[in-house]
């Protein structure tokens, strides 16, 4: 888990390396991770180790999903659901292309709306 070329640079392979911990997981491919500097909360890595993993972040009281995204074949974000307000829109998506978010929101797919509704269920009933 990383981003920012850390995974290609290979300064993910030791523990120390990693700036995130899962904190518990969904199945075999959702991890809730948060970041291992208490004063950095939410962002998501921008690339993942495991192909195709779903990430998700809480908010820093820890009471509700800031963000879930889903990553690629190559461990390259996809898009982002985030849950708080953007312009009226809540819960939106974005893109990501070449590592950048677009500025533009989306409302939910039906995947995604499932996919939230998956995490919030596991969530209130763990």
């Amino acid at each position: 888990m990383g981003g920012n070329g850390s995974h290609a640079s290979g300064a993910l392979n030791t523990e120390s390396g990693r700036q995130y911990r899962t904190i518990f997981s969904i199945g075999d491919n959702i991890k809730v991770l948060e970041q291992k500097n208490p004063k950095q909360s939410g962002k998501l890595p921008e690339e993942s180790r495991t192909p195709n993993r779903i990430y998700v972040s809480l908010l820093k009281n820890g009471k509700d999903i800031k963000e879930i995204a889903r990553y690629d074949d190559d461990g390259k974000k996809l898009w982002a659901i985030h849950t708080l307000d953007h312009h009226g829109l809540s819960p939106h998506y974005h893109t990501w292309t070449d590592g950048k978010p677009s500025t533009d929101a989306y409302p939910l797919t039906q995947e995604m709306k499932q996919l939230l509704k998956k995490v919030k269920n596991y969530e209130n009933n763990k």
